[in-house]
């Protein structure tokens, strides 16, 4: 909005006038949706899959529609993603749905979710021992970017006839823009030789 807006005029004068509180205001938003990950392509486009991960094409295992990432009977590989763009956001929440498909593991089998943004220093953000027959939501909440590039990975160990189960990958921030007036002022749309003096405009 405009304090005055001038849609069309020919030698219009706009002398002496006081507008308040025109305009509007602009407030960052939080919690937006950032980057989502549900295989539901089947394949691990944009991933790099250690031996051991697949994408499982079974329903009654995906949180949600009908693939998830699964990893069976390897020692640590990492399912590892490196381009989640977080550019002009802050206070990120990373979240992940895992289960098991197995009923006898133990504490030698784990997984790990884990994030960074280089690609070197990795921070874990959750960690998990045998059976999880119920899928579950792991985060972390409240992360500062140091660069603009977010990677994800996930990395465990598990024998054959059990099988980690990962789904749902939500990445989530505010928005770091500043709060700002908008729209505060004169707008002339079309005119020829339209004169302009003395206005007073009071932004929000």
């Amino acid at each position: 909005t405009y304090g005055i807006h001038v849609k069309s005029s020919n030698s219009s004068g706009i002398k002496n006038n006081t507008c308040y509180d025109n305009g509007g205001t602009y407030t960052p938003l939080t919690g937006v949706q950032i980057w989502t990950e549900q295989w539901e392509s089947g394949s691990y486009t944009g991933w790099t899959a250690g031996t051991g991960w697949s994408v499982y094409t079974d329903p009654t295992f995906a949180h949600s529609p009908t693939h998830a990432a699964e990893m069976t009977n390897a020692t640590n590989p990492a399912l590892t993603y490196t381009s989640v763009n977080v550019t002009g956001y802050t206070n990120l929440t990373i979240s992940a749905w895992v289960i098991t498909d197995a009923t006898n593991m133990n504490n030698s089998d784990v997984l790990y979710g884990e994030y960074s943004f280089n690609g070197t220093a990795w921070t874990q953000f959750f960690y998990l021992q045998n059976d999880h027959a119920t899928y579950a939501n792991y985060s972390v909440t409240g992360v500062t970017p140091t660069s603009t590039t977010l990677y994800v990975r996930f990395r465990g160990t598990c024998n054959a006839s059990e099988y980690w189960i990962v789904d749902d990958i939500v990445v989530t921030g505010d928005e770091t823009a500043p709060a700002s007036n908008a729209g505060a002022g004169i707008f002339v749309e079309s005119g020829t030789g339209t004169n302009v003096q003395n206005n007073i405009f009071n932004a929000k």
